[in-house]
């Protein structure tokens, strides 16, 4: 079954008191896995928006009738 759905890393935090000093990462390994994740929803984001523009103008299109 086809949810429509796109594939996303997932980035797991454990100890995160211990993780974070003054809002930065401390762990490397932590901050590459979350850069490399937000590159990713950023790329889908840009490539899907032409889709929901189209949907906004249709609901739009339906919402004036």
């Amino acid at each position: 079954m086809n949810y429509r759905m796109l594939p996303v890393e997932q980035v797991l935090f454990y100890n995160v008191d211990d993780l974070f000093k003054g809002g930065e990462l401390r762990d490397g390994k932590y901050k590459e896995r979350v850069e490399r994740l937000l590159g990713t929803l950023e790329k889908y984001a840009r490539a899907l928006r032409p889709i929901r523009d189209e949907i906004r103008r249709k609901l739009g299109e339906e919402i004036g009738k």
